[in-house]
């Protein structure tokens, strides 16, 4: 690996790190989930709409947990 490629990457994971650091918390109320099937897009890894939706939700996200 060269080295801009490894800098590259250091940035990445310390934007990554900064953001999860110093980002506010969100809180969002799901009274219901509809029907059907779910895609949870971007859902950060925690699993709150697949336990809740069970084996009606797909999730895609850009980082695997």
């Amino acid at each position: 690996m060269s080295e801009k490629s490894r800098n590259s990457k250091f940035l990445q994971t310390a934007s990554f790190i900064f953001k999860l650091i110093f980002s506010r918390m969100q809180k969002i109320e799901i009274k219901s989930i509809p029907e059907g099937s779910i895609v949870d897009i971007g859902g950060g890894g925690e699993g709150i709409i697949a336990q809740i939706g069970r084996e009606r939700v797909t999730a895609v996200d850009k980082f695997q947990s």
